[in-house]
């Protein structure tokens, strides 16, 4: 192991998500970026990171509650944006967490010919995700979620 805590890498070393590709994926769908990071977690052999991972998605998933039900239950709808908004940037907090979670580990990976992993399979699965979720809300609701 190195100074990062890094194993040293081979030639089947697999690779890792980028810490953009973890931010994007975390902010757009949290589940998709806890999957990624938890995979470059188990990849680079830094087991000891998934702990820190799993109480951040805790943390956030707890916060994000607390502030729908808030923003449900006490302000009028006109005035539910700016909790809105709390909601997306608690998404991107947590997206720039895993990536400063990761960046030694992807250094010490990329400094020693390590490779990244595509971020379309990941990108893929939030874009099927929001397709399913607006044609069950045009198959329930008669209109999309976003319109209402």
């Amino acid at each position: 192991m190195n100074p990062a805590g890094y194993r040293l890498i081979d030639e089947q070393s697999p690779p890792l998500y980028s810490g953009r590709a973890l931010r994007i994926c975390t902010f757009f769908f949290s589940p998709v970026g806890l999957t990624m990071a938890l995979v470059n977690a188990g990849r680079s052999g830094r087991t000891d990171l998934r702990p820190k991972i799993l109480l951040a998605f805790l943390i956030y998933t707890l916060l994000y509650v607390a502030v729908s039900y808030v923003r449900i239950r006490l302000f009028p709808p006109e005035s539910q944006r700016i909790l809105r908004v709390l909601n997306l940037a608690l998404g991107y907090a947590l997206g720039l967490y895993y990536e400063n979670l990761f960046a030694p580990v992807l250094e010490a990976h990329l400094s020693a010919g390590g490779r990244l992993a595509s971020a379309w399979l990941p990108a893929l699965i939030i874009l099927t995700l929001v397709v399913i979720a607006l044609g069950v809300s045009l198959w329930i609701g008669g209109t999309p979620i976003a319109s209402r």
